[in-house]
């Protein structure tokens, strides 16, 4: 394992780290692996070394040992080791544009395995669909595409965005110790909470020393919403130029489950033909039936939010219906929460062994 900085387009610095040969060009597998929101590559510290001992013992595997693998982790702009922009300003394309760059200018990869979680699993859907040629096979961990949120609230996304830009200006939490900030980190996660021993792993790249004690190396910037998104119907065109065997891995206690009402799931997942019938008709009847009803009686602003969940999850199911069938392939772990990678790394790291050496 070691580190390396690859420079953008425009001259800002992607930290990365790095396993198997230091020579880019002779590895026979180049993999791609990027982070979630507010993680960094040391995400995947786990699951890299149980996947390259997997590969490297699987029969028929052109990978006999490390020289034979160049696989990548990138700390995305504004997170982990890697340089903040000057602007702080963070929009998923850009983000999109600083990797293609890298892959295509300075490694001068022209085929690579594409590995994301969450946000990095948005964008490597959307380098696939963009350069189909150069993804051999994609692997998504709890995401696929960006999110979309229903036209009718970009009024409040942009409101949302400029507000939050001027709270940047307050300065960043410290903390004393690099346990305090693994406590908080852990108790604190958007979508679950994180094990302390996963939090722990996160602050290795996760922390810069601020005075006596330690602060968020990540730009405060990328809590900012972005002003404006892909739409629904943008998204799905990405997917839908998918080329690649493409394998989904979600979590029973994970993206869906800590977030939304048992009743979505009440005739199974929400991409099987059943339960997308179900959600297209729970969202719908919530939205214009339920809501203006109860709205005559009670504040619906904490409502809301159920609509919005709902919205989430016929979204997702939308853009995993939008891949062709004959290429996806969903596995599920039945625990591990949203990391599983960190939670789970080997039995991550055996279902992405089986689908690459397919």
């Amino acid at each position: 394992m070691f580190e390396k900085k690859f420079l953008t387009q425009d001259g800002r610095f992607i930290s990365a780290v790095c396993y198997g040969t230091q020579d880019f060009s002779s590895a026979t597998l180049k993999i791609v692996c990027l982070h979630g929101w507010l993680d960094n590559a040391s995400t995947f510290d786990l699951l890299i070394p149980n996947l390259i001992k997997n590969l490297s013992t699987t029969t028929g595997n052109s990978v006999k040992d490390e020289k034979d693998v160049s696989i990548i982790c990138f700390d995305i702009a504004g997170h982990g080791c890697s340089e903040h922009r000057e602007d702080h300003v963070y929009n998923f394309v850009e983000h999109v544009g600083d990797l293609y760059f890298i892959l295509s200018k300075e490694l001068k990869w022209e085929k690579y395995i594409l590995l994301g979680h969450s946000l990095g699993s948005h964008i490597c859907s959307i380098i696939a669909g963009t350069f189909p040629k150069q993804c051999e096979k994609l692997v998504l961990i709890e995401g696929i595409g960006p999110w979309t949120p229903p036209a009718s609230d970009a009024v409040s996304t942009l409101r949302r965005s400029l507000l939050k830009k001027r709270s940047l200006e307050k300065d960043k939490r410290i903390f004393q110790t690099i346990e305090d900030a693994a406590k908080r980190r852990a108790e604190g996660n958007v979508i679950n909470k994180l094990p302390i021993e996963a939090a722990r792993i996160l602050c290795r790249r996760g922390l810069k020393k601020n005075g006596d004690g330690y602060s968020w190396a990540s730009d405060g910037g990328c809590l900012v919403p972005s002003k404006s998104r892909f739409t629904e119907a943008q998204v799905f065109s990405f997917l839908k130029n998918i080329q690649s065997k493409t394998l989904l891995i979600l979590v029973n206690d994970g993206l869906f489950h800590k977030r939304f009402p048992s009743l979505v799931f009440l005739f199974g997942k929400p991409f099987s033909f059943l339960g997308s019938i179900w959600v297209e008709f729970l969202y719908y009847f919530y939205k214009y039936i339920f809501m203006p009803v109860i709205s005559i009686f009670i504040d619906t602003k904490k409502l809301k939010m159920l609509e919005i969940g709902l919205w989430y999850v016929k979204n997702f199911k939308s853009k995993v219906r939008s891949v062709d069938t004959t290429i996806m392939k969903i596995e599920y772990l039945e625990e591990g929460g949203h990391h599983p990678h960190l939670t789970k790394p080997k039995e991550v790291s055996n279902m992405i062994t089986s689908f690459l050496s397919k």
